[in-house]
């Protein structure tokens, strides 16, 4: 976890829990003690860069909403035994920092995590690919 602390200049989230959750992306996800704490995180994009290079993502510094990193989320609060202080789910905030605020909603059902919000289709097509044997 020595690269994840030195991707971020913020003391708390120092030695906090942490873990990369794969679901095809790897999410890496921190634990802070409130979203103040969150928005004083000053990541260091120059070396997040270079772990885009090695893993292979497309350097998107913040998408505005994103479903499959909340729901790592999500996973990480019940892996942590913390959706009691949800019982009925939450509304997750992304994107303010880059002016494009965004909410997904987050719900506990039983052993599934639900992840649902608004969206808006911005591209629509067909695609046709060759098949392969």
């Amino acid at each position: 976890m020595d690269w994840l602390r030195s991707a971020n200049t913020h003391e708390h989230a120092q030695g906090l829990d942490a873990r990369i959750i794969d679901v095809g992306p790897k999410w890496v996800v921190v634990r802070l003690n409130s979203d103040r704490e969150v928005h004083q995180l000053q990541p260091d994009l120059a070396h997040m860069a270079t772990c885009d290079r090695t893993w292979g993502t497309v350097g998107i510094t913040e998408d505005p909403v994103c479903g499959s990193g909340n729901g790592c989320v999500a996973a990480f609060i019940r892996e942590l035994a913390l959706p009691g202080l949800f019982p009925e789910g939450h509304i997750a905030g992304q994107g303010m920092a880059i002016g494009r605020n965004g909410r997904v909603r987050i719900g506990y059902v039983d052993a599934t995590i639900h992840v649902t919000g608004q969206a808006i289709t911005v591209i629509s097509g067909h695609m046709t690919l060759p098949l392969t044997r």
